[in-house]
């Protein structure tokens, strides 16, 4: 059950940390967000003109921290509290997206759905026991 969990929390990172460097590295390029087909009124109740903060943003918090802590995490699964921070900032970004724009899309849902399920995966797996060796049959209760 644990090493499923990991597999999970692991593939919500790759696929939010690589979609997060793409937009991010997009709407940095090309601030106008005509990259990746955003209206610019989607700008007019925020504090940007363009496309290029918000872009260095979630190429920073969602795309960069993501993918670092895929690989720390990866490797060494006893650091969950990065894991869970990250999942609590892809949400946090989502809200202050969503707040910001005053729109809510459906892949705000799902992005917002990843962070809750990275939060709750990685509570589990810092809960769920690891997995024990049957000593039934063992040669130790033979001897």
């Amino acid at each position: 059950m644990k090493k499923l969990i990991k597999i999970l929390i692991v593939a919500v990172l790759v696929v939010n940390g690589a979609t997060a460097t793409y937009s991010g590295v997009n709407l940095m390029i090309c601030p106008d967000g005509s990259s990746l087909n955003l209206s610019h009124h989607l700008l007019d109740l925020t504090p940007f003109e363009s496309f290029f903060i918000p872009g260095l943003l979630l190429f920073l918090f969602n795309g960069v921290s993501s993918v670092s802590i895929f690989v720390a995490f990866y490797y060494d699964d006893k650091n969950t509290a990065a894991v869970k921070l990250q999942g609590m900032m892809i949400l946090c970004f989502i809200i202050v997206q969503v707040i910001l724009t005053g729109v809510l899309m459906p892949l705000h849902i799902v992005y917002g759905m990843f962070g809750l399920l990275i939060v709750i995966c990685t509570y589990v797996f810092e809960t769920t026991a690891p997995r024990r060796l049957s000593t039934h049959g063992a040669l130790s209760n033979h001897i």
